[in-house]
């Protein structure tokens, strides 16, 4: 009986270590940010222009992200990223634009848990170059100041050698069943892409360039009377330094058809737009000077085709951090949480502008900044965001103010204030709207 027991123990602690070794042989980590946002404005937002021309709001909002990462090996890791929304603090009500944006709710206890990634990245074994793949629910940017940025389910491939990086990936962006059977593929959408970029020689410079496109069809494409669009994009871009000045550049072109739907009056449209940005900062003792530009073709109201460009899926990925009324986002004082901009995101084509920037390090923990942008617009024959029926060009002048403070090490307060003094190709049917201003408060903490 003692040896039987004893024979138990250890079959005990076999089966104890064998269960514990697994576990202890994974590196666990994890990274995120908690950030509470306030702001007040007034005709700002996707909508307010279109319906008011004195319309004032203001709400307070948090954002909570998680990633954590399973690391086994130097070779292979998973992550999982979680990101949770009080979208509006106090809200009880579904959101449709903002799933899961409950968090807010008085008595909290929500549901409003998403998930962003959930996939798998490993390098592949038995290639002399290093070569890595990632499946799953991942992020895929290409430039994502100006072209894409979204989360989705796919893979990407990727390799880096010498200083030279390339990539390919494939992302489903709708893949829906039709009456119930996976093999008719009426409602569905993919993005395909590759990517390169390589450091210039004998210099601090970086150039690349990519060729994404995407193919839609049936109800992915959520245009009446068309049913199947093929989009494509080619771009290029250079960053770096050229002496002290710290250069970036960014181009692309957007070509493709739409497809209109047998036995409609619609007819097929062309795509033919493209987009552009550059930005120069100059440091100089505890200044950082800079000037910007930004030029997106818009539609042309009097013919059929689009000469705005089409994001892939839905990007987020717009030049957010240029200005603040516009685009909501200058010295990352909303952190992609306040009142975003005029238009909805489809319009941030068929405008331009050129910005001047100063940003001033006063103190270890003091940073102070200020712009002034003039906004034009691209449309023909028509207006952005004006309803009036004329064609203006004259969006107008923006003026930014901000400052960030560090309060600890990982805990930021932002604060930003925007006027945009107002141009005729804002001026509504109803009349014309007061002019546009934002001031926004942030404090995040980040881990």
């Amino acid at each position: 009986m003692p040896m039987k027991k004893a024979w138990i123990g250890v079959l005990a602690v076999v089966l104890g270590l064998a269960m514990a070794l697994p576990a202890a042989a994974i590196d666990w980590s994890a990274k995120g940010f908690i950030v509470n946002v306030g702001a007040l404005y007034k005709n700002v937002g996707s909508s307010a222009l279109q319906s008011w021309t004195d319309w004032t709001g203001g709400y307070v909002r948090t954002r909570g992200r998680l990633f954590i990462t399973a690391r086994a090996s130097e070779n292979l890791y998973g992550v999982f990223g979680f990101e949770i929304d009080a979208s509006r603090w106090g809200r009880t009500g579904k959101d449709p634009n903002a799933p899961g944006g409950d968090a807010g709710a008085w008595g909290a206890d929500q549901t409003a848990v998403e998930v962003k990634h959930m996939y798998v990245d490993f390098k592949i074994p038995g290639i002399d170059v290093p070569v890595w793949m990632r499946l799953g629910v991942q992020p895929f940017a290409v430039r994502p100041v100006v072209f894409l940025s979204r989360d989705g389910s796919g893979v990407l491939i990727r390799s880096k050698v010498e200083g030279v990086t390339l990539q390919g990936f494939f992302g489903m962006i709708k893949d829906e069943q039709t009456n119930g059977n996976d093999f008719e593929d009426k409602d569905s959408a993919e993005i395909y892409g590759v990517y390169g970029d390589v450091k210039i020689p004998n210099t601090d410079l970086k150039a690349g360039a990519y060729v994404v496109w995407a193919d839609v069809r049936g109800g992915a494409l959520n245009l009446t009377h068309y049913d199947n669009g093929s989009y494509w994009w080619i771009g290029g871009f250079t960053q770096g330094k050229v002496g002290p000045v710290k250069a970036e550049f960014d181009v692309f072109y957007n070509g493709g058809t739409i497809d209109a739907e047998s036995g409609t009056t619609a007819k097929d449209k062309d795509i033919d737009a493209w987009v552009v940005r550059g930005v120069l900062t100059y440091p100089y003792d505890k200044f950082n000077l800079g000037v910007g530009g930004y030029y997106a073709t818009g539609d042309d109201e009097s013919t059929n085709d689009l000469e705005n460009a089409q994001y892939p899926g839905s990007t987020e990925g717009y030049p957010s951090k240029d200005l603040l009324v516009i685009y909501g986002n200058w010295m990352g004082a909303t952190y992609a949480l306040g009142p975003t901009f005029i238009g909805p995101r489809a319009e941030e084509c068929g405008i331009w502008y050129a910005r001047g920037f100063v940003f001033y390090q006063a103190l270890d923990w003091l940073n102070l900044g200020f712009q002034v942008a003039y906004i034009g617009d691209t449309v023909e024959d028509g207006d952005n965001w004006g309803t009036d029926a004329s064609d203006d060009d004259d969006i107008g002048w923006e003026f930014d103010v901000g400052a960030k403070v560090k309060v600890y090490k990982n805990l930021t307060w932002t604060t930003a204030f925007g006027y945009l003094v107002a141009g005729d190709a804002l001026d509504q049917a109803g009349g014309d709207p007061e002019d546009p201003w934002l001031v926004v408060s942030s404090l995040a903490y980040t881990f």
